[in-house]
């Protein structure tokens, strides 16, 4: 995962992972279906972005 690095330092919010389980190097990170998303289950890696002044109203 090449986004860790950014995630770490705060430069980018990870809301969930799309696998199944949690992602060993993003233990504290949700999955999809733990953060309310029943039935995502994909173990390829996906990016969302949005301008910061979307950060109202995604999930926290």
């Amino acid at each position: 995962m090449t986004s860790v690095p950014q995630i770490r330092a705060g430069k980018l919010r990870a809301f969930a992972v799309s696998s199944s389980e949690r992602a060993s190097a993003l233990a504290e990170v949700p999955t999809m279906q733990e953060a309310g998303i029943a039935g995502f289950d994909n173990s390829q890696w996906q990016g969302f972005l949005a301008q910061p002044a979307r950060r109202r109203t995604l999930p926290r």
